[in-house]
């Protein structure tokens, strides 16, 4: 027998700027809807980071727990589904850890779908994205900005996100991958970092590349319009992953999730390079179905009373009143459940630093890596360049000797010349005496001369 529902509030969600409204709308509805039941009704908060938590009902005690994951019986989980305004009451959680990618039977649900409906379905979505531009977090606003004629989009995650465990690879590596593809291909890379991540390493890869690759650019605008001019998307699970395959893109991903069918799979780093080089792949008929399915049967909008009715319809069908734990306490939900929520939460917070600390310090390992292999590089070439400048330094000094001895050589030569100059001037100032005593000799003989001359005329 059904004795009570124990519900997890995320009162600390309610306050927050970026979803609280649509969290109290959902809550408020949610309680409404329980409360047609008549079943007692316990509320218990829930604090961040309790998604791990062990959920243990009592007997008789159906359990809805916000932002978690398991396969406990009698536990449901809520959450906001990453197309907004959506949410999710899972038998098992949210993402890779949803129903929907553990239960091939819905495969037939899904299948029953009409083409005409899926597309319906998907339309009514793309109108809103295209009309509101809204997505899960807040978005810039539109700029007037001239994108590249051929790019593929690449939105980045939170790196110590849990969802990332259902990737095989890490998200810098593929990224570094389809720099790479990039630059060999000539087709821009465009990456938009998550609004929320505090990441030191995807900060420096980010720079790295951008630094190294003309072909890799970071922005920061609509998603929207970043998908709507991309050639692809590719993600690890993302949530803009499923807005993109709703605004028709051709979307690649590496990481399990509900709507991972739907996508193209990464399932190695050399499918990345296809993604640069090869045509894009868009959804076929069935993945369309299955896109739908979510949207409109499987997730529920907050507004959609007769839907969330329907889910609680559900997992009250599923109620075994047989399973749980035996308590003689009343309330044994409300005394140990907050204490385990507790410790799990400050349990998360701490794992998730430490995942942030590991995750960079791989990411920025490889940037350590990368500038030693830099400053090797550099030492080699300065230590050439110190060779030849030594080199050309004793080239210049042999040649200083050289020239210096042709001007000792020139300068003893043209001391020879000032010592024949001077003798040959000795030699002159010489004759130039002689000359002129002999010129004062054929003066005084030509005077004697004309004296003697004189002398004879007269005579005569």
């Amino acid at each position: 027998m059904l004795k009570k529902i124990v519900v997890e509030v995320p009162v600390s969600w309610f306050d927050n700027p970026v979803d609280g409204e649509k969290n109290r709308t959902f809550f408020a509805n949610f309680l409404i809807q329980l409360s047609k039941f008549n079943v007692p009704l316990h509320l218990i908060k829930v604090p961040f980071g309790a998604d791990r938590a062990a959920r243990k009902p009592e007997k008789g005690a159906l359990v809805f727990s916000y932002h978690s994951f398991g396969k406990e019986k009698n536990v449901w989980h809520l959450k906001e589904a990453p197309v907004t305004p959506l949410f999710g009451i899972d038998r098992y959680g949210y993402s890779g850890w949803a129903e929907i990618t553990n239960l091939p039977r819905k495969r037939q649900e899904i299948s029953a779908i009409s083409d005409k409906h899926a597309e319906e379905v998907i339309e009514k979505y793309r109108r809103q994205f295209k009309e509101k531009r809204i997505s899960k977090y807040p978005q810039p606003d539109e700029q007037d900005v001239e994108l590249p004629a051929e790019y593929i989009f690449f939105p980045l995650q939170v790196s110590n996100d849990p969802v990332s465990q259902f990737s095989p690879f890490n998200m810098l590596d593929m990224l570094k991958r389809a720099a790479e593809a990039a630059r060999r291909t000539g087709t821009t890379l465009l990456v938009k970092r998550h609004p929320f991540c505090p990441s030191v390493a995807v900060k420096r890869t980010l720079q790295q590349l951008t630094e190294d690759n003309p072909q890799v650019k970071v922005v920061n605008l609509n998603v929207h319009t970043l998908i709507e001019h991309a050639k692809a998307v590719m993600t690890v699970n993302s949530g803009v992953g499923i807005e993109a395959l709703i605004d028709g893109a051709a979307v690649y991903a590496a990481g399990k999730s509900e709507w991972f069918a739907a996508a193209n799979s990464i399932a190695s780093l050399e499918d990345i390079d296809a993604i640069f080089s090869e045509a894009p792949r868009y959804m076929d008929s069935w993945q369309k179905k299955l896109i739908a399915f979510l949207l409109d049967s499987y997730w529920v909008s907050p507004s959609d009373y007769a839907a969330i009715e329907r889910k609680i319809e559900q997992s009250i069908a599923q109620f075994d009143p047989d399973y749980g734990i035996d308590s003689a306490l009343p309330y044994a939900s409300e005394v140990f459940l907050p204490i385990v929520l507790d410790l799990q939460g400050r349990l998360e917070y701490e794992s998730r630093r430490a995942k942030l600390a590991i995750f960079d310090f791989d990411g920025l390992n490889g940037s350590i890596e990368r500038l030693d292999a830099i400053r090797a590089q550099q030492d080699a070439q300065i230590a050439q360049l110190r060779h030849e400048s030594e080199q050309r330094i004793a080239d210049l000094e042999e040649l200083l000797q050289q020239k210096q001895r042709e001007i000792g050589q020139k300068e003893s030569e043209l001391e020879q010349k000032e010592n024949e100059i001077a003798r040959v001037k000795a030699e002159l100032e010489k004759h130039q005496v002689q000359l002129i005593s002999l010129a004062n000799d054929l003066s005084n003989s030509r005077m004697e001369s004309e004296h003697l001359h004189s002398g004879l005329n007269h005579q005569r």
